[in-house]
């Protein structure tokens, strides 16, 4: 069959690398599909532009993956989609429609919605089309007939991350990614997406994920990957975009140690864990070229850590934040605001944390927690009568910047001016800090003979 990959577009200038359709791609590819990529995401195509190109190619089928919060960028290729004379079998997939299927098709006006990670279930789904049976076969998908939607039973995902093939870079326009921005990374460093596993071993009740279990790629194939985009297109910035990569600490210094017994000269980051970190992982970390570690937080104050089921505690925090401060590795210090119990002063003190070790290298702000469909949040939402479903979701959630529901007991105005008057603060700091660099680098400039400035650029 001939298949069409829609990644829909974001409207930003740089994108991380669509990984999810490079896997599928490749694994469709491997059953003797014809695939192709339409990358709405960075070459910014208008929906007009879609129905053409739809028009012109004739697929069979379609496919569109998106997250929750990207449901509005959707729907900017729907119309165009569902005007089309000769419409292709339209299948969604992603976090976004397999917690609340029934709403996305009838919503997007699409035919099937894979529920899960789709490497097994796409292609059964596309062999079971060809010879004509009927969709209540195909396990792991939803499917629309008219007004009704019918949920098949789920479909385990791939066991075994060794199994599937390498993504299908090449049916990607490749230098338009490999630019993507990470904090300390240079105008001439190339950047890639990688994975090391699928899953996480946590369960934080603000977050949804596909499937429930952790999976772990073999070394050997995380590393052979990392050789192949060395080699193949330069790669010498890996973004590791597994929702944990520090799953222990013996795998995350065995990870190390191979990274430097191939003989790979290159950086990465990861997201990492405080209750997991310590002295010896940082070390080799840093000998591996890690430059950057992400910790998910989301607040300071025991009694919300709890309310969130982070497994984490305060001195937890302080001592892995203390070691990685004293190694010199860059890190993210996150926080959320507005979860069940925040107040004015547990917020102060997660915000306390934050300017205690951020170092103003990138611009940033923090965000109030969202109840995103298929997350235990959204159900206790639902439960107290603060969300009413799906629609009534995505009628209040404009912006990730934005509560969609007020979980604590502040007034709405009180809530977003304790944000404001926070971010305005950091953002502040950060463009004075800016400002006081380019100062210093005129200066070095016109009276030191460096002459390696070559005009100011926002980072």
């Amino acid at each position: 069959m001939k298949f069409c990959f829609i990644i829909h577009p974001n409207k930003q200038k740089t994108n991380v690398f669509p990984l999810g359709p490079a896997y599928l791609g490749a694994v469709l590819r491997e059953k003797g599909h014809e695939v192709k990529m339409y990358c709405m995401d960075v070459f910014h195509y208008t929906p007009q532009e879609l129905k053409t190109y739809l028009e012109k190619e004739n697929f069979d089928a379609i496919g569109m993956g998106f997250m929750a919060a990207r449901l509005d960028f959707v729907m900017e290729c729907v119309e165009a989609i569902n005007s089309l004379d000769k419409k292709p079998l339209f299948i969604l997939g992603g976090p976004g429609p397999t917690p609340i299927p029934e709403y996305c098709l009838k919503k997007l006006q699409a035919d099937i919605a894979v529920l899960g990670e789709g490497e097994l279930i796409l292609p059964d789904l596309l062999d079971a089309v060809k010879e004509g049976k009927h969709l209540s076969e195909v396990k792991g998908i939803a499917y629309r007939e008219g007004d009704n939607v019918t949920i098949n039973e789920r479909r385990e995902p791939v066991k075994n991350l060794d199994d599937l093939p390498l993504p299908a870079w090449d049916l990607f326009p490749i230098e338009k990614y490999v630019d993507y921005p990470l904090t300390g990374s240079l105008p001439t460093d190339r950047v890639m997406a990688i994975i090391s596993s699928r899953g996480c071993p946590y369960r934080c009740n603000f977050c949804y994920r596909l499937e429930k279990s952790i999976r772990l790629r073999s070394i050997d194939k995380i590393i052979e990957e990392m050789k192949i985009l060395h080699e193949r297109y330069r790669i010498n910035i890996f973004h590791f975009n597994d929702e944990l990569v520090m799953v222990t600490a013996k795998r995350m210094i065995d990870l190390c140690n191979a990274i430097l017994e191939a003989g790979l000269k290159i950086k990465f980051v990861i997201n990492g864990r405080l209750n997991i970190v310590n002295e010896e992982v940082l070390d080799a970390l840093k000998k591996a070229g890690c430059t950057f570690v992400n910790y998910g937080i989301e607040a300071y104050d025991q009694k919300l850590l709890d309310t969130m089921q982070k497994d984490l505690t305060i001195e937890q925090i302080d001592k892995g934040l203390e070691i990685t401060a004293k190694a010199n590795m860059g890190m993210g210090v996150n926080i959320i605001f507005g979860h069940i119990g925040e107040t004015k002063k547990t917020f102060k003190k997660g915000v306390e944390l934050v300017r205690k070790y951020y170092k103003y290298d990138r611009c940033r702000t923090i965000r109030p927690v969202t109840p995103y469909p298929g997350s235990p949040l959204y159900d206790y939402a639902i439960e107290k009568g603060l969300l009413k479903g799906p629609e009534d979701f995505f009628a209040k959630h404009h912006n990730s910047d934005l509560f969609t529901v007020n979980f604590t007991d502040m007034s709405d105005e009180e809530f977003y001016k304790t944000l404001f008057e926070v971010n305005k603060e950091m953002g502040r700091k950060y463009f004075n800090i800016f400002a006081d660099e380019l100062e210093k680098s005129l200066e070095r400039l016109y009276f030191k003979g460096d002459y390696s400035f070559r005009g100011s650029r926002f980072r």
